[in-house]
């Protein structure tokens, strides 16, 4: 599913006007321009966050306000196929980083600023929601 997320978001933005990729679904919503944006930073903070996990004890593994990056960044005004071509380089960083990598055994697993704890990355669903945000406009 990982490796295929980069062509199902291309696909799924194929002969989408650029107005239909800027519309929000809602008022205070995302639109699929934004969404792809927040999908590139989000492979871009994941990737952080499994380097630190495999390279450190007990790291910090910090949150951010996707809303305010989604706003100070400016996503509405990023071309979305070169967000999909910055998701899918980062996916492939964070693919081979993966693929050569083992889960740590150490009781020193990372948590959270607030103390949840964290689990080995999965990604259930995620291909899932992405279509449907997207698919849907």
């Amino acid at each position: 599913m990982l490796r295929e997320t980069p062509e199902a978001l291309r696909q799924l933005i194929a002969g989408r006007s650029a107005e239909a990729l800027a519309r929000p679904e809602a008022p205070g919503k995302w639109s699929a321009r934004q969404v792809l944006q927040h999908l590139a930073d989000s492979e871009l903070v994941g990737g952080f966050r499994f380097r630190m996990v495999l390279a450190h004890d007990r790291p910090a593994v910090p949150g951010y306000d996707q809303d305010r990056w989604a706003e100070r960044l400016r996503y509405q005004d990023n071309d979305p196929a070169t967000s999909i071509a910055d998701f899918t380089a980062l996916r492939r960083m964070n693919l081979v980083l993966l693929e050569r990598a083992t889960p740590p055994t150490s009781p020193a697993w990372p948590s959270t600023p607030n103390g949840a704890r964290n689990r080995w990355p999965t990604c259930s669903g995620c291909t899932r929601d992405t279509t449907w945000c997207i698919g849907g406009r």
